[in-house]
């Protein structure tokens, strides 16, 4: 019995040197309705390690557009290392990076720390500072290193999860 092949089909990628009508086409999708101010990126949430169908549609859509999204949830300033892991989940990461400094779970903290080998290690946010509850979702973006102020009552901590996987449903076949 001969078995036959799947046919696979290729859409043209807007990044081909020899195809500008269709990088055109998906520059100027891109480019409608951009987001012209930082606020247009946020979305409100109530809990990340809970997110519903429409926060997650919000965060997705804002990914898609701006290939990044900020949240600003109602954990305040809760250290559960479970908000990005189930938030991460839900977009579909599954393969962490555990660089050096990340714990067991794979989470790096950015801390101010007193010693140890983290003390050399610069904590950095994006400009425009993340409060409490807040955090970003995106398919690594640039991004610049700004100044991380700490105070003796307020102690701030960051997560960072990078993964080998892309944000589920932010890959080229919906960008064209």
């Amino acid at each position: 019995m001969m078995q036959t092949q799947p046919k696979i089909v290729t859409r043209p990628s807007p990044f081909d040197l020899d195809d500008d009508a269709t990088y055109q086409r998906w520059r100027d999708a891109k480019l409608k309705d951009y987001p012209q101010e930082l606020g247009d990126l946020v979305v409100e949430i109530d809990d990340p390690r809970t997110l519903g169908e429409h926060e997650h549609a919000a965060l997705l859509a804002r990914c898609r557009k701006a290939n990044m999204a900020l949240y600003a949830g109602k954990t305040g300033d809760d250290p559960d290392p479970d908000i990005p892991l189930s938030l991460a989940r839900r977009f579909g990461l599954v393969h962490i990076n555990r660089n050096w400094l990340a714990d067991e779970t794979g989470l790096t903290s950015l801390t101010v720390r007193e010693e140890g080998i983290r003390q050399h290690y610069i904590p950095y946010i994006y400009r425009g500072r993340l409060e409490s509850g807040m955090g970003l979702v995106s398919n690594n973006v640039l991004h610049d290193r700004a100044a991380f102020s700490d105070d003796a009552t307020h102690k701030r901590h960051y997560y960072r999860a990078r993964y080998f996987d892309r944000l589920a449903g932010t890959d080229m076949a919906h960008d064209l």
